[in-house]
């Protein structure tokens, strides 16, 4: 299965598209939620429409190969472990994501911008080990976790940091 399109789904269960190796297209524009340990392990994936997607299970968009640039408008929160070990990931976009959980965006090592403006919290070890992250920019935070300033360290080439804090 290299394409996989379907217009009307909303909603998906657990494991859906997991390990699908040689799944290059995904568009779901109309799917609001998906389960636990979806669209991971897969490979090839190049191209991902998730324009509607606003809720994930853990461990969703994990382990993907060949996707490099994302956009989530809708998205609103993740679970645990999500979009953990992109390898060539570049840039997310996902103004509308306010709360992601633990181990996020961890492992991403080509990431260099994140663009989450209604970001308002974050679990441990997100943001893990991303050495070429340029631009972060989250604008209504309200927690950080303890550990965010020693993962920054690992962000060398850091130009643009706008963390703005909401109490």
């Amino acid at each position: 299965l290299e394409n996989f399109e379907t217009p009307e789904l909303e909603e998906t269960g657990e494991f859906f598209m997991q390990d699908c190796q040689s799944l290059v297209s995904l568009k779901t524009p109309k799917v609001k939620i998906i389960g636990r340990y979806c669209v991971s392990k897969a490979d090839s994936l190049v191209e991902c429409d998730v324009s509607s997607l606003q809720l994930m299970g853990n461990g969703c968009f994990n382990s993907l190969g060949s996707l490099v640039h994302l956009e989530a408008p809708a998205l609103e929160e993740t679970g645990h472990e999500c979009f953990r070990h992109l390898i060539e990931l570049v840039s997310l976009s996902a103004p509308n994501l306010w709360k992601i959980k633990h181990h996020c965006f961890s492992e991403c090592h080509k990431l260099e911008e994140v663009k989450a403006n209604a970001l308002e919290g974050m679990g441990d070890d997100c943001f893990l080990t991303i050495p070429k992250l340029k631009v972060f920019e989250a604008n209504a935070l309200k927690q950080v976790p303890f550990r965010l300033a020693h993962h920054s360290k690992n962000a060398t080439r850091l130009q643009k940091l706008r963390l703005m804090f909401r109490f």
